[in-house]
């Protein structure tokens, strides 16, 4: 399970007042460094995105999934700004907090 974002977000948040911003959260079988280049390397894309956590795990596709649920449940929103459905309007202390919860231990 990976998070990245964009360092345009990074720089600018889009809440300001809330310090949120659109953060994707995915799953992958490869690394998520070369998942995040592989999305971020194409020619619509201004920036290349960049990772700010991995977490791995043998039960990926659950884990992006509850990850996904306590974001919404936190009250982050998923954005229709970017296609597909796993771009949310959050902040990193609340990915760190939903991976603690989950029992997730990020890697540097």
């Amino acid at each position: 399970v990976y998070a990245y974002t964009y360092p345009h977000y990074l720089r600018h948040p889009c809440e300001k007042d809330t310090g949120r911003t659109l953060i994707k959260i995915g799953s992958t079988h490869r690394s998520a460094a070369a998942r995040v280049r592989s999305q971020t390397r194409l020619t619509p894309c201004p920036e290349v995105g960049v990772l700010l956590r991995s977490w791995p795990t043998r039960r990926m596709l659950t884990m992006e999934r509850w990850m996904h649920a306590i974001l919404e449940a936190a009250g982050d929103t998923r954005s229709t700004a970017h296609p597909g459905s796993e771009w949310f309007m959050t902040r990193l202390d609340r990915l760190d907090h939903a991976a603690e919860l989950m029992t997730l231990r990020a890697v540097p």
